[in-house]
């Protein structure tokens, strides 16, 4: 209790000095105001402007009850300036300020600074009332300016005044220290209270991810259940529920392929609709009119880019090359020849991608491109904007066939007997690699 009590009273006497800085530079602004009137021969009493401090008070102040009790604090400071401006001290003038001041002048500086005091602590210090039932959510995301989140706990009724929430932050050293993250506030809490909630990130944490090209399913449950966003069995059983796909008006088997990769940022302890429908919202954002207009052009429907985007982003991470690849797929189709796609035997491995053999091709399944004619079913993986726009505006070749060719990127070549010689020259290329990692080795 006594560590909790020296901390406000650290806060206090960080206010203390605040007032004292504002109060300070108000006489010394007030003299030369008193200076002024007095070259220009001008009353030192100015009813006028007294009346306009006091519309001041009424008209920034949002609380009805505290217009009086400020009010008779401006009166307070008003009558000090005065006298200060009647006393002929000068800031530099190294006078007692004893002399600046009646006894009972001092008397009402100290009053007022008691009052104040009191003022600042019924303020910040006494929990604000709620306009909302509780429990009360906020998300705070990375880079919400301090003005933003103290419209948006206005908006949601956990603080009564905007303008305090900042000066509140500004007394704590806080307007840059709030931490993004999903918040639930349970109970009626002061703004300081509040502000140390905010600032020590006491809510489900917001974490950036990358989600790299060409993701599984799989992949994204694992991921997303490490970061404690969500539960891979609910994921993964979301995916395929047949009720939540035709709720975003869709006609798939599955939501592979329709979560775009790319950087998001997701909350701690979200739900799977949640963060399924970021990414299924992002792909939707890319998918416009045009982009949908260019598939039909196609004759393509949008499953279907997506499924051919999906093996293009598996044969490639080279996106400089993916129109070409994209091209020789579509080739392929029109001269109704099998796709012969490595990535759709590599979809079928329970065990993850691995090198195949000549048994892998011959596995039974409409995924296998190398036994069945045409696209496969479905996406085989979550792919990129870039293998996406690869295949709407893929490269017009006449290439049928390609081949790595040992440095990330491929050859392509047109014809069987090409083909088979760019395939030696890369075989070659394995076995000396092989042969000098060995040698290296030894």
């Amino acid at each position: 209790m006594k560590i909790k009590l020296n901390k406000y009273r650290k806060r206090v006497d960080r206010i203390d000095k605040l007032i004292i800085r504002l109060l300070r530079y108000r006489l010394k602004t007030s003299k030369k105001i008193g200076d002024e009137k007095s070259a220009l021969d001008l009353p030192a009493y100015s009813p006028e402007r007294e009346k306009a401090i006091n519309n001041s008070i009424k008209k920034n102040i949002a609380e009805k009850e505290l217009v009086f009790f400020i009010s008779k604090i401006y009166e307070r400071i008003i009558d000090v300036t005065r006298a200060y401006q009647k006393s002929g001290i000068l800031p530099d003038n190294k006078v007692s300020l004893k002399k600046a001041l009646s006894k009972k002048e001092w008397l009402l500086v100290i009053a007022f600074f008691f009052f104040l005091l009191s003022l600042f602590y019924y303020t910040f210090f006494t929990a604000n009332s709620s306009s909302s039932p509780y429990p009360v959510k906020l998300e705070i995301e990375n880079g919400d300016a301090l003005s933003s989140i103290s419209d948006e706990l206005y908006a949601i009724g956990l603080i009564p005044s905007t303008f305090n929430f900042r000066a509140a932050a500004f007394i704590m050293g806080a307007e840059k220290k709030i931490k993004a993250g999903r918040y639930t506030i349970t109970h009626d809490l002061s703004y300081i209270e509040l502000i140390g909630i905010l600032t020590k990130g006491k809510g489900d944490h917001l974490f950036a991810l990358k989600i790299a090209d060409g993701s599984s399913i799989q992949g994204l449950a694992k991921l997303f259940e490490s970061y404690n966003i969500t539960p891979s069995d609910s994921f993964i059983s979301l995916i395929d529920n047949r009720d939540y796909i035709t709720s975003l008006g869709l006609d798939a088997p599955s939501l592979e392929g329709y979560l775009l990769p790319g950087k998001y940022y997701f909350f701690e302890k979200s739900t799977a609709r949640e963060v399924i429908g970021k990414m299924y919202g992002r792909l939707s954002a890319l998918l416009t009119d045009s982009l949908t207009r260019r598939a039909n052009e196609l004759g393509f429907s949008v499953h279907q880019v997506l499924t051919l985007a999906s093996i293009v982003d598996g044969e490639t991470n080279f996106k400089p090359e993916m129109p070409a690849i994209a091209g020789v797929y579509i080739n392929r189709l029109k001269k109704r020849m099998k796709l012969q796609a490595d990535p759709t035997i590599q979809y079928l491995q329970t065990d993850g991608w691995k090198r195949l053999l000549h048994s892998d091709l011959k596995v039974d399944s409409p995924y296998n491109t190398y036994q069945v004619y045409g696209l496969p079913p479905g996406p085989i993986n979550n792919p990129c904007r870039e293998a996406i726009l690869a295949v709407l505006y893929h490269d017009v070749n006449n290439y049928i066939f390609f081949v790595a060719d040992g440095s990330g990127g491929h050859k392509f070549s047109s014809n069987f007997n090409e083909h088979q010689k760019l395939a030696r020259e890369y075989y070659k290329y394995l076995r000396e690699k092989s042969k000098n990692a060995k040698n290296q080795s030894h």
